[in-house]
């Protein structure tokens, strides 16, 4: 079965679930030293449901470092970074070989770089575009037009905003 509709138990959808939870709490909360914990601890459980969820902490600390206050970002992004490398030194204590099997196979550590494989990486990045390409036109236009229409407005555009924000960021680092 390659589709599932409806809700299944993955890791993944857990993941996803603490980055669209961070993310709502971004969106609708004041900013706030106790929203932006929540969203690193949410940070943190979505990286201990799938590795790239982590994601979530650094574009709640750049957005807090572009949009808020650039001392308060800085300072979050240090307590995220120290955070998150506590959180490695207790997974390695509990669990001896976690980072060589989890870490070190999702960074391709474990396999060979050579042109076959970067040829491959390659294409699937051409498919990623490819498949999602409607999706970024769609969110490239909504971006300009709102950062048009919030110039004639005086208002902030998309970006200060911390949903468009974010899927700004991650498709630049997918």
């Amino acid at each position: 079965q390659i589709f599932l509709v409806g809700a299944h138990a993955k890791a993944d959808a857990l993941g996803m679930l603490m980055f669209t939870l961070g993310i709502y709490l971004m969106e609708t909360r004041p900013y706030s030293a106790r929203t932006l914990i929540a969203v690193i601890l949410l940070s943190y459980l979505g990286f201990l449901a799938k590795l790239y969820f982590v994601l979530l902490g650094p574009l709640a600390c750049s957005y807090i470092y572009f949009h808020v206050s650039k001392r308060q970002g800085v300072i979050m992004s240090i307590a995220f970074l120290l955070g998150l490398g506590l959180l490695i030194v207790v997974l390695d204590r509990v669990f001896p070989t976690y980072i060589t099997s989890v870490i070190g196979v999702v960074t391709g550590a474990r396999t060979e770089i050579s042109f076959e494989s970067s040829t491959f990486m390659m294409r699937q990045w051409m498919y990623f575009l490819l498949m999602h390409l409607g999706v970024l036109l769609l969110a490239g236009l909504a971006w300009v037009r709102r950062g048009r229409d919030a110039r004639d407005i005086g208002e902030p555009g998309c970006l200060s905003e911390f949903w468009c924000y974010s899927a700004v960021v991650v498709t630049i680092v997918l």
